[in-house]
């Protein structure tokens, strides 16, 4: 859900084809949970499934849809789905992970503050794609790979914060508390919003630094420097900063 958020939210035309399919997916993904879970949380799987199914209270589904989850077969994996390489990939870069959060841990640098770069120590090649994981799940901004001399492998972090990486941690942690606010608001995954932002310190720097990213990862089609009415607001510090944060349609 996390790593698909983005294809979820798009709205460009051209990535309809790809918005669509990534909604199939889950959608597929929660039918096959609610029944997996359904001989062990009965109630709970059927309230998944009735809601995901398109039942309206007592009123049934379009077509031959089984009324209960109770009344379908235990989903099976199919083998068409299986991708052991990719699979063996995923486990070896979670290993990689796991060893660069191990190294944040260590330097008391916290997930949510970017760093400027890591490297994989690794007698592995990594694709492009697994990079990208890799930078995103470690909040790197770049990602250098170097040729382990044995088996061993480790993760290499650049623990310097400088002020652009100190504005990307404040753009992260508005970013975090607005989608706070939107659940707060009961706003629609997909709906587009104002954001009205009052703060001190480097907060009007991070907005006019990171104003493209911080309305992409809100869905918000505006920005204001002012308070005002909202659906949901907030009060709070970052660092040394004081913001105010508010939601509006």
């Amino acid at each position: 859900m996390r790593r698909s958020r983005r294809r979820f939210w798009k709205g460009d035309s051209s990535d309809v084809a790809d918005k669509r399919a990534a909604y199939v997916t889950l959608h597929r993904v929660l039918v096959t949970l609610a029944g997996a879970m359904a001989p062990f949380t009965p109630f709970l799987a059927e309230r998944m499934y009735r809601n995901l199914m398109g039942f309206d209270g007592d009123r049934p589904a379009a077509g031959d849809t089984p009324e209960s989850v109770h009344l379908t077969d235990y989903p099976m994996a199919r083998d068409a789905w299986r991708d052991g390489d990719l699979i063996a990939e995923m486990a070896w870069l979670r290993r990689l992970v796991e060893m660069g959060l191990a190294a944040r841990k260590d330097a008391a640098i916290p997930v949510r503050q970017p760093l400027a770069a890591a490297t994989i120590v690794s007698h592995r090649d990594v694709s492009p794609a697994m990079t990208e994981i890799f930078a995103d799940e470690l909040n790197v901004k770049r990602v250098q790979t170097e040729k382990s001399r044995g088996s061993s492998e480790r993760v290499v972090l650049d623990t310097v914060i400088t002020h652009e990486l100190h504005l990307d941690w404040i753009a992260r942690e508005i970013i975090r508390k607005v989608n706070e606010l939107r659940k707060k608001a009961q706003l629609k995954v997909d709906e587009r919003i104002t954001l009205l932002v009052d703060g001190d310190g480097d907060i009007g720097e991070t907005l006019e630094t990171h104003r493209v990213h911080i309305e992409t990862e809100t869905l918000a089609t505006a920005i204001e420097g002012r308070r005002g009415d909202a659906l949901a607001q907030l009060e709070d510090t970052l660092g040394e900063h004081s913001i105010w944060l508010g939601v509006a349609r």
